[in-house]
């Protein structure tokens, strides 16, 4: 019984550890309500828990959420935020590199890290008026999508 119990923790812990390779960045700051979609489930953002490609981080009203990305970059999401981590791959080594993410409402601050200096062709952030590609190392965007109104703007450091 007892060997059943060890074995039973041991592939429990395994799982967790090969998910937690998986992740493409961890959450830095949280302020507020600030979740990650996951499968269809949403599970609250707190500092040290990981993201994972294809995660929808939403923000609350007087909601913030900071995250760093593997490669160093650094996300903050504002009040009332939705993103969409669609792509995210750094893998130097291979050659792998990509970060596309989407945000369809709210406020999102953008410095890039490593992929922004190896691959920036690669960086992009979609918002409902456009596409922000990395050029620089530092880009907003902020999207009203109720009133149609949607703005970017972008600098480099």
């Amino acid at each position: 019984m007892r060997r059943l119990l060890l074995a039973t923790a041991f592939l429990l812990l395994a799982g967790s550890t090969a998910r937690a390779a998986d992740a493409v960045g961890y959450v830095k700051t949280s302020s507020g309500r600030a979740v990650a979609v996951r499968q269809g489930a949403e599970h609250a953002l707190a500092p040290g828990q990981p993201l994972f490609e294809r995660d929808t981080i939403r923000t609350g009203p007087e909601s913030s959420v900071g995250i760093t990305m593997k490669d160093g970059t650094m996300l903050s999401a504002g009040p009332d935020t939705e993103l969409m981590v669609d792509h995210y791959a750094y893998a130097p080594a291979e050659g792998n590199l990509g970060f596309a993410a989407r945000v369809s409402q709210g406020t999102l601050d953008f410095v890039s890290g490593m992929l922004g200096k190896l691959a920036p062709e690669s960086v992009s952030v979609e918002t409902p008026t456009g596409v922000i590609g990395m050029r620089g190392t530092h880009s907003c965007a902020r999207s009203h999508t109720a009133s149609g109104v949607g703005a970017e703007c972008a600098s480099s450091a």
